[in-house]
């Protein structure tokens, strides 16, 4: 039901935008940042850290092997990273539930 409502808006969105606005204003919003945020800052071998992509991760699989990166997906529901495609993010469970307490005594901390 909520895949019909999503695919729906995105079918009506996209009428309204051809009908309304000049073809330079029609932007893919993945496309864009993909284009102007993530790969101009690229470079073999670097780590990266995928903050809340969950099941689908800002990086393909075939760019993470082609610059042979080191991804880390943070995300706050582990069944979401768990979900993604196999060996999209590198394997560091210990360290992220350690980083997770971590931040949680930190959240405590800054409310008190």
């Amino acid at each position: 039901m909520a895949r019909r409502l999503f695919r729906a808006q995105m079918v009506v969105s996209s009428r309204f935008d051809r009908a309304f606005l000049p073809p330079e204003y029609r932007i893919d919003g993945n496309t864009c940042f993909d284009s102007e945020f993530i790969a101009p800052f690229l470079r073999p071998q670097m780590t990266v850290i995928d903050v809340g992509g969950g099941k689908r991760p800002a990086l393909s699989l075939e760019r993470k092997v082609a610059l042979e990166l080191r991804v880390i997906g943070f995300d706050i529901s582990r069944s979401e990273l768990e979900a993604a495609p196999q060996g999209s993010y590198a394997p560091i469970w210990r360290s992220a539930r350690r980083l997770w307490s971590t931040s949680r005594m930190l959240i405590r901390r800054c409310e008190a």
